[in-house]
């Protein structure tokens, strides 16, 4: 049965609204950091908006003080997403699209307790995805001034007479981790720097690291590049 009942839920603005909430939720638990966040809200939008149900977030959910996030927010102390008659589904096939996962229909609230690491959940979302991906002012304005200072020692004039990549090699925990997963190699940065050099003009790397240093020494020296330091 559909419950209708007043639910509080924070706006946009974070101010109190009264909705009813004639649909069920899909809420999700955020675990992990940025990335895996990411992941863990696109999927929750993705599954929600397919079965006609609406995506919830606590109100610390970690992506809140990054994006402009416009879906429902619930209060901490809310029953909404913790109580008796929510249903937690729990991914089995970890970085994969998991079948059993979304075997479920609209008739019931449901809470995701998973990482959700693959695009299937919500590959038919994407324009939707995009305009909740857009940074706070604060990280925009940050960002921008970044970018400008970087155009500028790069001597470039105009951004439309370039292909700016941006690179990301994590390396941190991944250098000792013994669960499968492995960093970036030498050789994959070479190859990859050429997949993009054979199609693309005029471009310029932007690259990011948690171990600058070794990426550094390991990015091919003949590319056009600006690292971007921790301060």
């Amino acid at each position: 049965m559909v419950l209708i009942q007043k639910a509080y839920l924070l706006g946009r603005q974070q101010n109190p609204l009264i909705v009813y909430k004639r649909s069920h939720v899909v809420c999700v638990v955020a675990r992990a950091r940025m990335g895996n966040n990411m992941f863990q809200f696109a999927a929750a939008l993705g599954i929600a908006r397919s079965k006609g149900m609406i995506p919830v977030i606590n109100e610390y959910f970690p992506l809140r003080k990054i994006f402009k996030l416009t879906v429902s927010v619930v209060p901490v102390n809310s029953d909404i997403c913790d109580s008796s008659r929510i249903v937690t589904r729990v991914e089995q096939k970890p970085s994969s699209y998991d079948l059993e996962l979304v075997n479920f229909t609209n008739a019931h609230d449901v809470r995701l307790v998973s990482y959700l690491g693959s695009y299937m959940y919500f590959d038919k979302y994407s324009s939707e995805l995009r305009k909740q991906f857009l940074f706070q002012d604060n990280i925009q304005s940050e960002a921008n001034k970044t970018m400008e200072g970087i155009l500028n020692r790069l001597k470039i004039i105009s951004r439309q007479q370039v292909t700016l990549i941006g690179v990301h090699v994590r390396r941190g925990d991944y250098v000792k981790n013994n669960e499968g997963y492995l960093p970036a190699t030498r050789e994959y940065l070479y190859q990859a720097v050429e997949w993009y050099e054979l199609r693309y003009t005029h471009v310029y790397f932007i690259v990011a690291s948690d171990g600058i240093d070794w990426t550094k020494n390991n990015m091919p020296t003949h590319i056009k590049v600006a690292y971007l330091e921790r301060t």
